[in-house]
């Protein structure tokens, strides 16, 4: 007689080999489903039927089906309709997907000409836009190689300070010690402020074409600048509905959560 234990274990196996299978198959059915209704938006494309290639696309896209081409393809079709903020948002998640795509960065460095941001509001102190400029410099992995650099040439330095028996090549190596520790100390914060900015940074469009930046998170604080649609800016705080965002010019302000979009 078969054991007990022996049959419920490859009963087991049976119902999991049946599950996965079951999953395959309709993992396959979604993606053929995906690949016709994409066949459709793009000959909806081609016809010129731009707006049934939109909506075509963005129902794919609701399906949760993402991919650099449908996005970068739902750009071309909104860009036809003269719809920039669309565009924009959907060449950017496009380019989030394959940033080294030179179509897609050509596409959106195209429609974002399109746009005007008059950036003439509260002036912004100088130190912050020079602390923004260089923080932005190298990506966080950059800044933590160039301390890795000032550390291990520290290191070198601090070998050659203990074997060198000349005083006056102790005394310039002794210096270049410290130089390169406050060079590598330097890099560290200027690496954690960038990291900093990019864990914490969401960036979204705006989708408001009548839109005031203000300085507090309601309708009766004051205005600092207009916004265009389209802009691109970086959630950094959200308190009831509204979100408090930095533009690539260093100004910070407030908008309603409504009146953007999240790449």
């Amino acid at each position: 007689m078969m054991p007990f234990f022996y049959f419920k274990k490859h009963t087991l196996f049976l119902l999991l080999v049946v599950v996965s299978l079951l999953v395959n198959s309709n993992t396959h059915l979604q993606a053929n489903d995906w690949k016709g209704q994409l066949q459709q938006a793009n000959e909806a494309y081609a016809q010129a039927k731009y707006d049934a290639a939109v909506d075509a696309y963005e129902a794919i896209y609701q399906n949760g089906y993402q991919s650099a081409t449908l996005h970068y393809n739902l750009g071309n079709a909104y860009y036809r309709l003269n719809r920039i903020a669309p565009a924009i948002l959907n060449y950017e998640r496009a380019k989030k997907l394959a940033p080294y795509d030179k179509e897609i960065s050509h596409n959106l460095n195209m429609v974002n000409k399109k746009i005007t941001h008059n950036i003439d509001g509260y002036p912004v102190l100088f130190i912050k836009k020079w602390f923004t400029a260089v923080i932005n410099f190298f990506s966080s992995s950059i800044w933590a190689i160039l301390i890795l650099l000032g550390v291990w040439g520290a290191m070198l330095l601090g070998v050659l300070f203990v074997k060198s028996a000349n005083v006056a090549q102790k005394k310039r190596a002794f210096s270049g010690i410290i130089a390169l520790l406050f060079f590598a100390l330097l890099c560290f914060g200027l690496g954690i402020a960038k990291y900093q900015t990019e864990i914490n940074k969401a960036a979204a469009i705006v989708f408001n074409p009548q839109l005031q930046l203000k300085n507090g998170p309601s309708d009766a604080s004051a205005d600092i600048i207009p916004l265009s649609e389209g802009v691109k800016v970086n959630i950094v705080e959200e308190v009831n509905g509204w979100v408090k965002i930095l533009l690539n010019d260093g100004q910070e302000g407030w908008i309603r959560l409504k009146d953007l979009k999240r790449i």
